[in-house]
């Protein structure tokens, strides 16, 4: 069972500013911690681990934590040269044991200045100061710069619907701009860099003023990733809407047939010129599995008109008098590919839905031939998941299978850029199975 200490009921600062005392240092690596902020904290390397221990057996539960400078981080334990001068005093709140990691939760109180090094082994120990509060020298311009960051702010927040409701009732309600600055560089990916000028800046305009800046910089960011992300799915929705409406003209022609052209029937005249078809390299055919929704078909044709592939199936070609087990021989022979649709057909005694058993049977049998990243699974939304899923690229679709062909042509043309053709090859090792096909 994990081990949980809680801390005492908070215990009154009893460190005086300016005058050194001793604490135990945990050396903090890609990430500074800053006062008037509660986070998480792991530890788990033996020196961090000391210093925890070391602070937890204190009345006051404080230890300071420093971050190692970018260029000196390591994997071996930090030293004090590693570190920058200035950190922040640490009140332990809360500690979860598990395993060999020390799972806490730390509130920043203060921040320090290192004037000497006491000790390394078993933890770092280091003569710190508390620093002055910050002082303010011209309000107006400070007041007008807190405005300014949580104007960018609401901007920002409007591009980060997944803000939890507290966090954006903290910022926007902050008064106190020191505050407001020290929990941005809590939740802003900022760097070590960054957040060490905002935690040693030495006046509130100066801190409040880099605030401003870095959040600009932020938000720039922010908003080129919503345009680029608005912009793919923007192309994405297009291109399915093209792939659905090429197929309900293909099925209209097939319909009507009368006075429409075929652009896909072969022309069989003597001396007709070839057909052209998109280039299919890297796979030579490729076998399509299914169970009894015909939504198979669409993925069959999908597959040949608009892919240019060489499809296989159990439909394809006449097996009459041949055994089961002959026929997915052939197949795992001539193939190197396959894709799999799953659909629901069969209820099961919870009440869920589920793949025909064949259909189960032929993902593993495939999976174990070509590969997991050789089969690729067409699955209807509901359908019951089942283990041999995990590693498959799955594509989901809920009331039309086109709905996936966008993703399935992304699947295919990765799988003929990245794997070469696969040799055919002649298996006799396949043992005779119960399950028929659909």
């Amino acid at each position: 069972m994990p081990e949980i200490d809680q801390a005492p009921p908070q215990v009154q600062n009893k460190k005086t500013e300016g005058v050194p005392f001793v604490i135990p240092v945990v050396p903090l690596q890609n990430t500074t911690l800053f006062p008037e902020t509660m986070v998480p904290l792991s530890v788990g390397r033996p020196g961090s681990m000391a210093a925890v221990e070391a602070a937890l057996a204190s009345e006051e539960k404080l230890l300071a934590g420093i971050t190692i400078k970018p260029d000196r981080a390591t994997e071996n334990e930090a030293k004090p040269d590693d570190l920058f001068e200035i950190g922040t005093l640490l009140m332990i709140k809360r500690m979860e044991r598990v395993e060999d990691t020390l799972h806490l939760i730390v509130q920043g109180t203060d921040r320090i200045q290192v004037v000497g090094w006491e000790q390394e082994e078993p933890c770092l120990r280091a003569r710190v100061k508390i620093l002055p509060e910050l002082e303010t020298h011209d309000s107006e311009v400070v007041e007008a710069t807190k405005r300014n960051v949580q104007t960018l702010i609401q901007q920002a927040l409007a591009y980060l619907p997944q803000v939890p409701p507290e966090v954006r009732l903290v910022v926007l309600g902050a008064d106190d701009p020191v505050r407001l600055a020290y929990f941005l560089g809590s939740i802003l990916s900022l760097g070590v860099e960054k957040e060490q000028q905002m935690l040693e800046a030495h006046s509130v305009d100066k801190l409040i003023g880099l605030s401003h800046d870095f959040l600009v910089r932020e938000l720039k960011i922010i908003e080129v990733r919503s345009k680029i992300a608005t912009q793919a799915q923007a192309e994405k929705e297009k291109e399915e809407r093209d792939y659905i409406l090429r197929l309900q003209l293909k099925a209209i022609q097939q319909e009507l047939g009368d006075g429409i052209e075929d652009r896909t029937a072969v022309d069989t005249r003597p001396n007709a010129p070839p057909r052209e078809i998109k280039s299919a390299s890297g796979l030579a055919k490729i076998f399509v599995g299914h169970g009894r929704n015909p939504v198979w078909n669409r993925v069959v044709v999908f597959l040949k008109d608009e892919l240019g592939l060489q499809v296989e199936a159990f439909e394809t070609s006449s097996h009459a008098s041949q055994h089961i087990v002959d026929v997915l021989k052939s197949f795992l022979s001539i193939c190197d590919a396959a894709v799999i649709v799953m659909t629901a057909d069969d209820a099961t005694t919870d009440g869920n839905v589920r793949a025909r058993q064949n259909v189960v049977h032929e993902i593993g049998l495939f999976q174990g031939r070509f590969g997991f990243d050789r089969v690729i699974l067409v699955q209807q939304a509901n359908t019951e998941d089942f283990s041999n899923l995990a590693g498959l690229q799955t594509i989901r679709f809920d009331k039309r299978v086109e709905e996936g062909f966008y993703d399935l042509r992304r699947a295919i043309e990765e799988l003929q850029r990245t794997a070469p053709a696969r040799e055919p090859q002649l298996l006799t090792s396949i043992q005779p199975a119960s399950s028929t096909p659909s």
